[in-house]
């Protein structure tokens, strides 16, 4: 054949072929659905994404598949030692010209590091790969963004992903988007934030970055859920002592307690979360009592929504944690509106109960306000429940409380003593043998 023909017979057969190599594709998608992936139907995958006739269709297509098959997390198996051996194959793709295929690149990647049996190999296999999904958070298409997003925001789940994410120089790009129009942009980039801050190491470039003021804007945005997770954001920077200083500095605290509001009751969880660990810290506690929280964290521990009533008592019971802290607890009547949350089936709140009770305690000032809940007979009940950690804190209010007069009389009219008598031949040799030496 004349090498003229020859050309065009390959020029004709090349669209030809690729749009047969589409249609197998589709056939065998179809074929194989329900079918446990194996080696076997994993080889057929691979040929189709890097045959010579395949097309930027045909791709999507067979990622998109994967994708589906990834939430499976049986699947995830084979799917990660398919990576394992064709990690520079996503490379690859995560270059594509095409944006559909760079999208379902990182909607695959995040798909597969969402499995916590998989996670820890699976993060190694794909900490060469953040530089390239960091390199999508830039480009054009929107969906490419997401996706990229969504991909970070899976492997910064675990520390080791979170390294591989900051060394990729991730942080920036991702921060950028706190300032974007769309709402599902800002949202995943406060949650890439607020899991970048688990590593506490992290916390110092963030604050230098001047991010916890960007989120304290965000605080205030009309998308609730942009709102929320950017309080959940400055709730784990405020981890560090740096961060905590930062937050308070970017003037966080007046539209984070206006949250305590919120119709939304993950929301107002989340401003209650951040609420208690400013009030941690001996160099932040003094900005949260000056907006005197207290009395609408004590509205809240009757919230119908449980984690709000579990994180408002845990605020209470970190503001409770110094003299003013108490006073201001005490003054807004918590004893007596938390003393029901000693009956409750939930060993948590039951606990922070106990701690409230225990704080307030320790001051003569507010010891009053604690002996008119009379909380006495309800702690001893819980000193004779079976969990343990619960009979110990239970038994720390108590004490607290048996520290004055007062309290001494209370605690022996409740009749205390005679149950610390037989503790000291618990059935619980751990418990039993501590009251004995203590």
């Amino acid at each position: 054949m004349p090498r003229i023909l020859s050309k065009l017979f390959n020029a004709a057969a090349k669209p030809v072929n690729t749009l047969l190599c589409l249609d197998e594709t589709r056939e065998f998608i179809t074929a194989s659905a329900g079918i446990q992936l194996s080696e076997k139907t994993m080889d057929v995958f691979r040929g189709y994404l890097t045959h010579e006739h395949t097309s930027a269709t045909t791709r999507v297509l067979v990622l998109a598949e994967l994708s589906e098959r990834a939430k499976i997390e049986q699947n995830a198996f084979v799917l990660m030692e398919f990576l394992r051996v064709e990690g520079a194959l996503f490379d690859e793709l995560l270059q594509s010209p095409a944006a559909k295929v760079k999208k379902y690149a990182c909607v695959f990647i995040g798909t597969l590091a969402s499995h916590k049996s998989t996670r820890d190999t699976t993060f190694k296999l794909f900490g060469e790969l953040c530089p390239q999904i960091a390199k999508q958070l830039r480009d054009q298409d929107s969906y490419v963004r997401d996706a990229a997003l969504f991909a970070l925001i899976k492997i910064s789940i675990s520390p080791d992903g979170v390294e591989a994410i900051m060394k990729a120089q991730a942080l920036e790009p991702a921060a950028n988007f706190l300032s974007s129009r769309r709402a599902e942009e800002r949202e995943k980039a406060c949650i890439l934030l607020r899991n970048l801050s688990t590593q506490k190491s992290n916390i110092s470039i963030i604050c230098s970055l001047n991010l916890p003021m960007r989120l304290v804007f965000l605080t205030s945005d009309s998308n609730t859920a942009v709102c929320r997770n950017a309080t959940l954001a400055l709730w784990e920077i405020c981890g560090s002592p740096e961060g905590a200083r930062a937050v308070v500095e970017a003037k966080a605290l007046p539209p984070v307690t206006k949250l305590l509001h919120s119709p939304d009751p993950l929301t107002r969880a989340s401003a209650c979360q951040v609420v208690g660990r400013l009030a941690m810290d001996k160099d932040t506690v003094a900005a949260v009592l000056e907006l005197h929280p207290s009395q609408r964290l004590v509205n809240l521990i009757n919230d119908t929504n449980t984690d709000v009533c579990r994180t408002s008592l845990f605020a209470l019971s970190k503001i409770a944690q110094s003299l003013d802290g108490a006073r201001a607890v005490a003054d807004a009547h918590a004893p007596e509106r938390t003393i029901a949350h000693l009956h409750s089936s939930d060993p948590e709140v039951c606990k922070l109960t106990c701690h409230i009770m225990a704080y307030l305690a320790k001051h003569l000032t507010t010891l009053p306000a604690v002996l008119a809940a009379n909380p006495c007979t309800q702690l001893l009940v819980i000193v004779s429940e079976t969990n343990f950690e619960l009979r110990q804190n239970a038994l720390a209010a108590l004490g607290q409380i048996s520290r004055w007069p007062d309290g001494a009389i209370a605690v022996v009219e409740a009749q205390v003593t005679v149950k610390a008598a037989e503790l000291l031949y618990d059935p619980i040799p751990k418990f039993g043998q501590q009251r004995a030496t203590s």
